[in-house]
């Protein structure tokens, strides 16, 4: 039986991303949030450094996303760019390809390799060896990586300086392969996403371990409002017993919802847990958070998941380029804001008028506590500070704006500290919802309805 938290450490759960952001979740941070979710590629990509990043310095649950979905769409994202090995797949996912075996070994392992089918998996035996290896490359790798990894010594004798563990390190809970639900061939993943969940519900159970079983759902925000499509997937991922749900709606934003769309979420995550079993939004923002701690989904959604400054909703076809900016992190809104936006609200608010007033109006974190001390009009030029770089955009040579490392850097920490805040600090529905429509009134007319108007609509619906 898995354990009675079923793998849960708390609510507020962070997505690595990037080996730089190590310092955002270790140190002074490290009691900020309660768990963390890493992608399988980043565990493939750098397996001595996750390894001992996980086992030595972390020291709290953590889970790897297998990212199976990404095997399902157009290969080029997983094909590498460099000119020395163009056209052959990234280091990361081809590990994950000889990881996980067939049939991805024959089908984006190959010398032409094509996207995933749902008939890639239609025999039985297939499925189920698939479905081991998935599991196992979460449970043992991390483990198998301080065993035998090249530094494998070394993480030894980290762990006999530090008292730290340097045996056995599994994830918290182990998650069966999934794949994006939506497009033609809706129903054919549907189908074999339940299948993937039965074989690894069977799997699991066969495991001394013990740990319980997580199902990823992934859908489009199109079928949340499919009262009928919603049942087949409730139905389909139930009836496999999963210990957790984690969600992912692609592209989902709780700023741009409408309240019809915020309304069928609440509903979708209250069918996802009508068997008590408990939710996990990965990629949900301070209205998940609300619905969570003071709203109708109390004792349903028990996780809500955000990345570093970012991630609080994400497509499920990654999206290449743009422009890396920095943005200050409302605590009135609750919204990550455009320096130019920024400003305007702190200006409404008459943030500018001294430290003090900036402190207790806008933002008294440790970041900001930090940045501004003097004049807050010049200070908060900390967070927005930008330099020209020049690029080729179309062939031509363009001067464009980006962020300063700097800016960045007090961004993300003011960010980490705001969203430790909301997970965290008193909260009484009736006092949240008063303050929602007082940010709408109050700021509308400075930052814009694309900023502001998702105050009210929460508001509302927050019941």
């Amino acid at each position: 039986m898995p354990p009675l938290n079923q793998g849960i450490a708390g609510l507020h759960w962070v997505r690595y991303g990037i080996a730089g952001d190590q310092k955002y979740l270790l140190g002074e941070f490290a009691e900020t949030y309660d768990q963390l979710v890493v992608n399988a590629n980043m565990v493939a990509h750098m397996p001595s450094a996750m390894s001992q990043f996980l086992s030595q310095q972390l020291k709290k649950q953590f889970v790897i996303d297998p990212q199976t979905h990404a095997f399902q769409h157009e290969v080029d994202s997983l094909l590498s760019d460099s000119k020395k090995s163009a056209g052959s797949l990234k280091r990361s996912w081809k590990r994950l390809v000889e990881r996980y075996g067939a049939p991805l070994d024959s089908v984006i392992g190959s010398d032409e390799p094509r996207s995933l089918l749902p008939d890639d998996l239609a025999d039985q035996a297939l499925l189920e060896g698939f479905c081991k290896r998935v599991l196992l490359f979460q449970r043992d790798e991390i483990t198998r990586e301080i065993e035998e990894g090249e530094d494998a010594d070394y993480i030894r004798f980290l762990a006999e300086q530090t008292g730290a563990n340097s045996g056995n390190v599994p994830p918290a809970m182990l998650i069966a392969p999934y794949f994006f639900i939506g497009g033609p061939l809706q129903d054919d993943w549907l189908e074999l996403n339940r299948r993937c969940v039965d074989a690894s519900r069977k799997i699991v159970n066969a495991d001394a371990s013990a740990l319980p079983l997580a199902a990823q759902v992934v859908i489009s925000k199109e079928l949340l409002s499919d009262n009928n499509l919603r049942a087949k997937v409730v139905k389909a991922f139930l009836d496999g017993k999963p210990d957790v749900i984690l969600l992912w709606i692609d592209g989902f934003s709780e700023q741009s919802a409408s309240s019809a769309q915020l309304e069928h979420f609440v509903q979708f995550v209250t069918e996802l847990s009508q068997q008590n079993t408990p939710v996990i939004n990965l990629y949900g923002g301070f209205f998940s958070v609300s619905e969570a701690r003071v709203g109708k989904l109390q004792d349903k959604l028990k996780g809500v998941c955000h990345g570093l400054e970012y991630g609080e909703t994400k497509p499920v076809m990654p999206v290449a380029g743009g422009i890396p900016v920095a943005k200050f992190y409302s605590n009135h809104l609750h919204h990550r804001l455009p320096s130019r936006v920024a400003y305007n609200e702190v200006r409404a608010l008459g943030g500018f008028q001294d430290v003090q007033h900036y402190h207790d109006i806008i933002c008294g974190c440790q970041e900001c506590k930090a940045v501004i001390k003097q004049n807050p009009q010049q200070d908060f030029r900390a967070y927005t500070e930008s330099a020209s770089k020049a690029i080729f955009r179309s062939g031509r040579r363009v001067a464009m704006e980006f962020p300063t490392a700097e800016a960045a850097d007090h961004c993300t920490r003011h960010y980490m500290w705001c969203k430790a805040r909301e997970y965290r600090d008193n909260l009484v529905l009736a006092n949240l919802k008063q303050r929602l429509l007082a940010a709408h009134a109050n700021l509308i007319k400075h930052v814009g309805s694309e900023f502001a108007a998702h105050a009210k609509l929460w508001s509302e619906v927050l019941q």
